[in-house]
């Protein structure tokens, strides 16, 4: 999220301090996603063809860094793409689409707004063994998509739920499992276009080396559940603290 003065400091430190910037960011492959923006999108599909190209790019960082993906504005669609790029670029993003398998599961997460008291209990979760095997659940997907890895993270998760429930719940979450084989690099990946090519099958050879399944999250409903939390944070601030909103009007005026 970008910083904001008017945050909750209490709650952002949690997350700020297990926010890492990836070992390699593929810096190339955004400049080149970039200039593909630049170059080949109109207007009138900005919105969907940026949406197609940024899903490749964060593919391309989770597989350069070992990393499942989190994906917070929806996937594209196949329609979609096919609508807001040109051939060259549809095809091989419509052929990546249509290789994840979706599935949706019903796993742990925090209720809503936490207090100081609480939230100190779900950093102690975070560090506690069933967190550890939790987390391993949703690792082994990533080797091995089979039935039996749901079950096991669907059984860690009810363990997880049991031990911390006054600030837990259950929410329901999508997880897309990309297989990433030979075809899919020769087909998807590497007929992207020019350089963006030879980055992104590059990274998927090196990829399959350790595991074979990219995971995406879909968090969606929980960013937007946030981001409605934080306005109403904002808001509650903003009736106590009447600078702040001298602040937002001193601000207006100078625009």
């Amino acid at each position: 999220m970008p910083p904001s003065p008017y945050s909750a400091k209490s709650g952002d430190s949690l997350l700020s301090k297990r926010i890492v910037t990836p070992k390699n960011p593929c810096t190339e492959a955004a400049e080149l996603i970039d200039g593909l923006k630049q170059s080949r999108i109109s207007k009138a599909s900005k919105w969907d063809a940026a949406k197609a190209l940024n899903f490749v790019h964060d593919l391309i960082v989770g597989m350069k860094n070992g990393t499942a993906v989190i994906n917070v504005s929806g996937l594209p669609t196949q329609d979609n793409v096919r609508a807001a790029l040109p051939p060259d670029l549809a095809l091989p993003i419509c052929r990546i689409l249509s290789s994840i398998s979706t599935t949706d599961e019903l796993l742990p997460a925090p209720k809503g707004l936490l207090g100081k008291e609480p939230l100190k209990r779900f950093d102690d979760l975070l560090t506690s063994q069933i967190f550890s095997g939790y987390a391993a659940a949703h690792l082994a997907i990533e080797s091995d998509a089979k039935l039996s890895s749901f079950e096991n993270l669907r059984h860690y998760g009810q363990k997880l739920l049991q031990q911390g429930n006054e600030i837990l719940n259950n929410r329901r979450v999508t997880l897309n499992v990309l297989p990433v084989a030979a075809r899919l690099i020769d087909l998807g990946f590497g007929k992207l276009l020019g350089e963006l090519a030879k980055i992104a099958s590059d990274s998927a050879a090196r990829f399959i080396a350790d595991r074979n399944n990219i995971v995406i999250y879909q968090f969606e409903d929980c960013m937007r559940s946030y981001m409605d939390d934080k306005i109403v944070h904002l808001l509650c601030e903003m009736v106590s603290q009447p600078e702040i909103i001298n602040d937002l009007l001193a601000d207006k005026n100078k625009g």
